[in-house]
């Protein structure tokens, strides 16, 4: 039996992660196997305009899709503005990638 309260072990068990995927430079094939799994199980994703649209279209249904606007050819969006979403908790048992 473990040592850990009843409790701990229901909020150990709820956690949820952040992964940080990066597709290369812009073709849908150059991302890890790994990278497109988490991609296509997470809860959301957060992204940019960059993404492939192939890999959008990947998502798990009821994903939710957060778009930060990046636009190619722009001036880049405050780094603060896109890592304020991801940088917060996620929602309790959810997996997040962007």
């Amino acid at each position: 039996m473990s040592n850990m309260s009843p409790s701990k072990n229901a909020h150990e068990a709820l956690k949820g992660f952040v992964s940080l995927i990066g597709a290369g430079p812009g073709h849908p094939q150059l991302i890890t196997r790994l990278g497109y799994e988490r991609l296509t199980a997470c809860d959301v994703i957060v992204h940019d305009r960059l993404i492939p649209c192939e890999l959008l279209l990947d998502a798990r249904a009821g994903c939710e899709l957060v778009d930060v606007g990046k636009i190619p050819g722009q001036t880049r969006i405050p780094r603060i503005s896109s890592t304020r979403f991801s940088s917060k908790k996620p929602p309790v048992g959810c997996m997040l990638s962007g």
